[in-house]
């Protein structure tokens, strides 16, 4: 049972390295190739321009969030070995959990509203082109 228990925390903590990194590269991609287009395309620069921004904050998001991860296993073994009184682990136990699930419905938000906003700006920008 404990191996596939630190087989999971491993996979888990590996994903929210990836998850981090991702959300990073694509922030430095969207910097690096984006333009913007004067007052005829000011919609589409604002959409840029919220992309970054969102994907700025999803990266940091999880940047903090991954900041919380040792807390959580300290209280985790707190709460287990029984090095501090039981009712007092739990409670922070379940407070630095709750944080951690508030940052992490954050920056999934985040990326997700990057993600889109970002590909409707490129994709909007180059059919409106054409039109």
């Amino acid at each position: 049972m404990t191996t596939d228990l630190d087989a999971a925390r491993e996979v888990h903590t590996k994903f929210e390295f990836y998850f981090v990194a991702l959300t990073f590269t694509m922030l430095a991609f969207a910097i690096q190739t984006g333009e913007f287009h004067g007052s005829r395309y000011s919609f589409y620069d604002f959409l840029e321009g919220t992309a970054w921004v969102a994907l700025t904050a999803a990266g940091l998001l999880g940047l903090w969030r991954l900041e919380y991860f040792p807390p959580m296993y300290r209280a985790n073994w707190n709460r287990a070995s029984g090095s501090t009184p039981q009712a007092e682990a739990e409670a922070d136990q379940v407070k630095l959990e709750r944080q951690n699930r508030i940052k992490y419905k954050l920056q999934k938000i985040a990326f997700v509203i990057g993600v889109i906003t970002l590909t409707s700006s490129r994709l909007f920008f180059k059919v409106g082109e054409y039109y």
